[in-house]
């Protein structure tokens, strides 16, 4: 039959186009429920993602109210509050952007001065440990503190700057010099130094004493010459968590 070779053509290349049909369909489908399976693991990683970075504390937080033994020692600054028959002195490492730090300023230190400064029960000093990755303006305000301290201003300027915390641009920091004033020249020549000295030191002094947060502060006995023996350190902006190991240190220290 002349049409039988045709029409068996037509027939094989209409199963052809069948099994392609059938191919491409099943192809469509296992790249949906391949699409479908890599969104669920994508979800799946987003949450833990989320989970984990809730768990996380903010970095100026990490082992917040924590109490722990520590050995070293450290040496009160000329201008430490320092009364005269303290023999225990408590040391902050702080940040001057840090909000937890800020707290403190605002909240605890009063209950600390009234407490134990203003009886005359403990020192106390601050050092100097800008988180300069996370903060961009607390290192030229601890420079700003320390440009304060060589015009005998640095308590005001320490309570100062932690009192307002959003306002710490160079044109507020000299805004705030001149509000206590300071020799304007004097105070942006020094704020303009690249090589903090004090500043470098105290942080050298806090890495080497395991300060990984802020603010952290260390405790010990004090000797006459101003050299603290530590005993302990406590991280957080908590006071209560602060006086516990301070009372535990007047406990142990001669009175």
């Amino acid at each position: 039959m002349p049409n039988g070779r045709p029409s068996r053509m037509r027939g094989v290349l209409g199963v052809a186009a069948d099994v392609a049909s059938i191919a491409c369909a099943l192809a469509l489908l296992l790249l949906i429920f391949s699409s479908l399976r890599l969104a669920r693991t994508l979800s799946g990683m987003q949450g833990r993602a989320r989970a984990v970075a809730a768990a996380m504390p903010p970095p100026d937080r990490v082992a917040a109210g924590r109490t722990s033994a520590v050995m070293g020692e450290l040496t009160l600054s000329e201008t430490a509050v320092r009364p005269d028959r303290a023999t225990v002195a408590v040391i902050e490492f702080g940040d001057y952007e840090c909000s937890y730090c800020g707290r403190f300023a605002r909240e605890g230190f009063p209950k600390l001065e009234h407490t134990y400064l203003q009886p005359g029960r403990v020192a106390f000093d601050f050092r100097h440990y800008p988180l300069t990755t996370i903060h961009t303006q607390a290192l030229p305000a601890a420079k700003a503190a320390e440009c304060a301290r060589s015009q005998g201003q640095y308590w005001t300027m320490h309570h100062a700057l932690f009192a307002q915390p959003g306002s710490l641009a160079r044109p507020d920091l000299v805004a705030r010099a001149a509000s206590l004033h300071l020799d304007r020249g004097s105070f942006e020549t020094c704020l303009a130094d690249n090589a903090p000295g004090r500043i470098a030191r105290d942080m050298v002094e806090g890495t080497r004493l395991g300060v990984r947060s802020v603010p952290t502060f260390f405790g010990g006995d004090l000797a006459p010459d101003g050299r603290v023996q530590l005993r302990w350190r406590v991280g957080g902006a908590s006071f209560e968590a602060l006086q516990d190991a301070i009372e535990r240190l007047l406990d142990r220290s001669p009175q």
